[in-house]
């Protein structure tokens, strides 16, 4: 025996009940798709352009990541960090201090680290609004598609 529907205003459907969109009087044909309006397209275009820029930034900066572990990176800007051996010492009252030129590499690392930070963030922006832009037009075709189905 089956349970009485608490909710008389809700039927269920039969399990063998098909629907057709071609059945249904009236009805459009979800395979074309109404022309998109300008600002539509232009949402679109940068959103997927933004992402691409994202996607490609952040592969550098992993890529690069991946070269300062594996030690094969080498980057012009600490090389030009690092003073020649006269350059490092300090004059104090108490006598000359040399710096080690690994204090200089360290340096530099950090640096590029830090730059490296910079262009992540950057990424993650461009992914967060090329996906803000989509999304958007995520949005719109549901609703439109809602509203072509309830015709």
């Amino acid at each position: 025996m089956s349970e009485p529907n608490p909710n008389p205003a809700i039927e269920p459907q039969s399990l063998n009940a098909v629907h057709h969109l071609d059945d249904a009087p009236n009805s459009t044909r979800l395979s074309q798709p109404a022309p998109l309006d300008a600002a539509t397209r232009t949402r679109l275009v940068f959103g997927v352009i933004l992402i691409l820029l994202g996607i490609i930034a952040g592969l550098g900066v992993v890529y690069n990541v991946i070269m300062i572990i594996d030690g094969t990176a080498n980057y012009p800007i600490i090389q030009q960090l690092i003073p020649e051996a006269g350059a490092r010492v300090i004059t104090t009252p108490r006598g000359d201090i040399e710096l080690p030129e690994r204090l200089f590499r360290i340096l530099g690392y950090g640096l590029v680290i830090f730059l490296l930070g910079m262009v992540s963030k950057i990424a993650a922006i461009f992914l967060r609004f090329g996906c803000g832009l989509l999304n958007s037009d995520l949005k719109e075709l549901v609703i439109n598609l809602k509203n072509q189905l309830n015709r």
